[in-house]
Formats: C-alpha cells, structure tokens, sequence
C-alpha cells in the first residue's frame, strides 16, 4: 500500500508478476464475470459472432485472474481436486 503514495505510475499485477498464462477458455458460457455476460447482447447487436467475442475474451478477460493460480502443472493446477475450484 505504501508503495501506491509514491510517485509514477503504480501497476497493480493480476497475477503476470508469477508467469500466470491465460485459462484456455472453450465457450462464454464458462465465464463468470457478468460484465462479459452483459456485453454479449451489445457485441450481436454491433454484427460481431460469439467466436470473435470469444477470441477477444481469451486475451482481456477479467475471468483469467480469478481461475486457480497455477501452483503446479497437476489437473486444475494444484490448487483443487473438487469439481469447481473456483
């Protein structure tokens, strides 16, 4: 916290600072941010496809930093044997 009163710009990290990569997502239906959800019928209406709203999705995404963080390369990274880890 401190060091957000310095001066220069302040970089908050979502998760890049440990190497995290991207969770390969395989349909919208998968994510859980509403913002994605709301901006679905937006992204129709402008004559883009679900695939290219994916496509976008797979790189911007907020969904990528709340997937389980990547402690190992074991099924669901580590992190959790259960069914839906997050």
């Amino acid at each position: 916290m401190l060091l957000l009163t310095m001066r220069g710009t302040s970089f908050i990290y979502q998760w890049q600072e440990i190497g995290m990569t991207n969770f390969p997502f395989k349909n919208i239906d998968e994510f859980k941010d509403v913002e994605v959800k709301g901006n679905l019928s937006a992204v129709h209406e402008k004559g883009a496809s679900s695939a290219t709203y994916l496509s976008h999705l797979k790189e911007t995404a907020r969904d990528h930093e709340s997937t389980p963080k990547q402690w190992s390369g074991d099924w669901k990274s580590g992190y959790s044997q259960g069914k839906n880890s997050w």
